[in-house]
């Protein structure tokens, strides 16, 4: 039986506790990683005031009161310690090095002239003018970084910057198997029988959230898909079987999840997703995907992410509401899933079919558009993003 989108969600809240996994890693090791945690900034960044060019680190009444101050000395980025700017006095500095002391101003070295030991200029020059505040970039007790965000290269500069060491991921233990006769594991193709592309496809969204393990390809037959997700359950803490949630004479996921534990529900009144299902096996989340690969990916992020919402208590489903870019006009005799690329804040529309894997790696992310219901240009819709 089909439940209606809203209700599968609120089962998958009601019925999964808070189980949290996480692990405590170098930040460089968190890079593809899921923050289980906010990151706050344990200092101001800059320390302290910097020039932000090259040139004379100045008190900037004294530009008033002088033809000239005294060069009295210099500072360079690897600057521990100043003496104090004292009045009449200029400091050479350059881009990125610490002000001395007293002084809040900069005047750009294009706008200085050096005579012996003395530099003037002819410029008015304001308090703070090419002067990098402390805490300009961001201060202590800031948000760096939000729990729930895969951590990406600029975020690795950003925590060393914030001179943080050590950062908490996410770390759940998932294992993924394929169904099917005709399929042969990703990393053991055999002549005449179809490569798996989607259970890796799941296997990289999991390497987020911990280390998956692959269970291979399981046969069409009843008892081997009853005997791996045993084994399975046993295993991980959660599971994902792609291909065999549908209601054909070889679909044996649903029925095995039904006799070894317990299924929340069979699948959703929403097209391209209707077929996923969720159920719990052992106390562990077992989430049947369906083996197309628009459908099992959207599906992944609809309900697999919730589940995991769900163990973790950190957000992990990020949305985006912008405008459509063309008319969408919904054919489907119930609400259906449509994928689509963001390009210039627009969302822009693509080729529907739950097979179509060139259409899925354009797509930024996909939206639940209403059944008999023609989207105008310039309408805004939700659009979930994709991991």
């Amino acid at each position: 039986m089909l439940i209606p989108l809203e209700e599968a969600h609120a089962l998958i809240e009601r019925h999964f506790t808070k189980r949290v996994r996480t692990r405590r890693v170098k930040v460089w090791e968190a890079l593809g990683k899921v923050l289980a945690e906010d990151v706050i900034s344990p200092i101001d960044v800059p320390e302290r005031p910097l020039s932000a060019m090259d040139g004379f680190a100045v008190r900037a009444e004294d530009l008033e009161k002088y033809a000239s101050l005294r060069i009295a000395g210099k500072s360079f980025p690897s600057a521990k310690e100043l003496r104090e700017l004292r009045e009449g006095e200029a400091f050479y500095i350059t881009t990125g090095a610490p002000l001395p002391p007293g002084a809040n101003a900069v005047v750009r070295v294009e706008a200085a002239k050096v005579e012996g030991e003395f530099v003037k200029t002819s410029i008015k020059v304001a308090p703070g003018k090419d002067v990098r505040p402390a805490g300009e970039d961001f201060k202590r007790g800031d948000l760096l970084l939000q729990a729930g965000r895969v951590v990406n290269e600029r975020d690795l500069a950003l925590l060393l910057r914030a001179g943080i060491e050590e950062v908490e991921v996410l770390d759940y233990s998932s294992c993924v198997l394929a169904t099917g006769d005709e399929l042969a594991p990703y990393d053991s193709p055999q002549p005449g029988k179809v490569r798996d592309s989607i259970a890796p496809t799941v296997l990289g969204y999991l390497s987020k959230f911990g280390n998956p393990l692959y269970f291979g390809v399981v046969p069409d037959d009843e008892n081997k898909v009853l005997s791996s997700i045993e084994l399975a359950t046993s295993t991980c803490d959660l599971v994902f079987v792609v291909g065999g949630s549908s209601v054909g004479e070889k679909d044996y996921v649903k029925r095995a999840i039904s006799k070894l534990g317990t299924l929340l529900f069979e699948g959703v009144s929403v097209n391209v997703v209707k077929r996923c299902g969720v159920g719990e096996v052992n106390g562990k989340p077992v989430i049947s995907l369906p083996g197309q690969v628009v459908s099992s990916v959207t599906s992944f992020h609809e309900f697999g992410l919730h589940v995991l919402e769900a163990l973790s208590g950190v957000r992990l489903r990020r949305s985006v509401t912008v405008e459509l870019e063309r008319e969408v006009e919904v054919r489907h005799n119930m609400d259906s899933v449509y994928l689509f690329r963001i390009e210039e804040g627009r969302a822009v529309p693509l080729r529907w079919g739950v097979g179509l894997y060139s259409e899925l790696s354009r797509a930024d992310g996909y939206a639940v558009l209403k059944r008999g219901m023609t989207y105008r240009k310039g309408e805004r819709v939700e659009v979930r993003k994709f991991l």
